[in-house]
């Protein structure tokens, strides 16, 4: 049996991996949460053993098996907007324990490393982002993707070791989801009837994708036999008009959209 360790097993995408890799009795999956796992009553923890540590404390290091074939790396700090503030924090959690996790991984002999980075680490344009590319990073992007970036360059280091999968997504979005992310306040938004601030006509661009479809892409990445860096997002791109219509009509709600000065949406949902 197979075994594998998931951290932020709590949050949107990490909550949905579990429920999947639940129903996959092939595997023994270590769980990391800070805290109590929301709704985990509603799948099957035959297979699954939850461990409460905080990513933030190196001693959660000793907690974990000593071998282990995969680690979905997938926890987040819930500071990450809180910059600078919280920045010691944001860097604990998303930059020292990913090298935590990393040394752990050659040690424990893991077959495969996927860490969750985000979309972020792109400097925005018009144009498509290719993984291929050379990656141009823009430290004025925010503290948070810079975190992300600098646990992508850790990351590189050891695909001498074992095939390491980054995924890069772009606003991942769901049930689980908190409120302050960019399609819930969205949903708030339209069902309160405030008028959604748009970056002239038709706002921002972006192709979400659904926490079902993005978990059902890093359970295919096991079949993966190299290192990749993989873009996550939805097969379909659409304005911010176009999801607030969407919504509306959806709840039966009015719309209103004035064009107001440029408005920037900040969030890079995972």
């Amino acid at each position: 049996m197979n075994t594998i360790l998931l951290t932020g097993a709590n949050g949107l995408l990490g909550f949905e991996l579990l429920k999947q890799l639940s129903a996959k009795k092939k595997y023994k999956v270590f769980a990391i949460t800070q805290s109590h796992i929301q709704n985990i009553e509603t799948i099957d923890t035959e297979n699954i053993t939850v461990m409460n540590a905080s990513l933030s404390d190196n001693n959660f290091i000793n907690l974990l098996p000593s071998n282990i074939d995969i680690i979905i790396h997938t926890a987040q700090s819930n500071n990450f907007r809180n910059f600078p503030d919280k920045a010691i924090d944001i860097f604990d959690v998303n930059v020292n324990a990913t090298m935590l996790l990393l040394n752990y991984a050659k040690f424990a002999n893991a077959k495969k490393f996927i860490y969750t980075s985000t979309g972020g680490v792109y400097t925005s344009g018009k144009a498509p982002f290719v993984e291929t590319e050379t990656m141009d990073f823009n430290p004025k992007s925010g503290f948070y993707p810079s975190s992300k970036y600098i646990s992508e360059l850790l990351i590189a280091n050891y695909q001498t070791f074992f095939d390491c999968i980054v995924f890069r997504p772009f606003f991942i979005y769901g049930k689980r989801q908190k409120k302050d992310m960019l399609i819930p306040r969205l949903v708030e938004n339209v069902n309160q009837g405030n008028e959604i601030k748009l970056e002239g006509e038709h706002g921002l661009r972006i192709n979400p994708i659904h926490v079902q479809d993005a978990s059902n892409a890093i359970l295919q990445s096991f079949d993966l036999n190299a290192s990749f860096t993989i873009n996550l997002g939805g097969d379909e791109v659409l304005s911010l008009k176009q999801i607030c219509e969407i919504i509306a009509q959806k709840m039966d709600k009015k719309l209103i959209l004035p064009i107001l000065k440029k408005y920037r949406m900040m969030s890079m949902a995972i």
